[in-house]
């Protein structure tokens, strides 16, 4: 596993802004279009949670809010919310400044599911997962997305490790991996993983 060494985390949250900006032009997200991340995610939750439409809902890292929306149809009466550590966040609805790695002690136990795409920017890896576990309810459920392909360990992307060293570092903080499905070649691995 290795992390891109920054100067100090005012430079990375800088770099990570700039990063939001630039792709945020672009508009383009993968839950505008129909694929397996969706498919996943609407099985196992259905699955765990049943045909339950007020689940709670925390999605990271969420650039333009396109998780919350996806999120929000399959649990209208639920809360969902989306972090961004970019001060865009706020152009967009359900979404809150927030940088992934801190806690927010009002979001303590408050999920049933915490989602992501964005681990790759994290630079403390074990203490993201660990806020991340703090903030399911007890028996929820992670969606993180990995890929070997596109965490190339740059200053865009700090974060670059095996799909082996993700794995043991999930479970490490105390989540059971209930699936692992393939989403394909570049976007790499869903992982569903139980708070246990």
């Amino acid at each position: 596993m290795e992390i891109y060494k920054y100067k100090d985390y005012d430079e990375y949250k800088k770099i990570q802004v700039e990063t939001n900006k630039s792709k945020l032009a672009r508009g383009w997200s993968y839950f505008n279009q129909p694929g397996p991340r969706k498919d996943i995610i609407t099985e196992m939750a259905t699955k765990y949670f049943g045909d339950s439409d007020d689940k709670d809902v925390m999605c990271h890292g969420t650039r333009g809010g396109h998780e919350q929306q996806f999120f929000k149809s399959l649990y209208p009466n639920g809360n969902t919310i989306g972090t961004e550590i970019s001060d865009t966040a706020t152009r967009f609805p359900m979404t809150v400044e927030w940088d992934f790695t801190k806690q927010n002690s009002e979001w303590v136990n408050g999920f049933d599911i915490v989602y992501s795409n964005s681990f790759d920017h994290t630079i403390e890896p074990q203490e993201t997962l660990r806020v991340w576990h703090e903030q399911l309810k007890e028996g929820g459920l992670m969606f993180n997305e990995w890929s070997e392909r596109q965490a190339i360990g740059n200053k865009n992307d700090p974060l670059k490790a095996t799909f082996e060293e993700i794995e043991e570092l999930i479970v490490k903080v105390g989540f059971e991996i209930v699936e692992t499905q393939r989403i394909g070649p570049i976007s790499g691995n869903m992982y569903v993983c139980k708070k246990i």
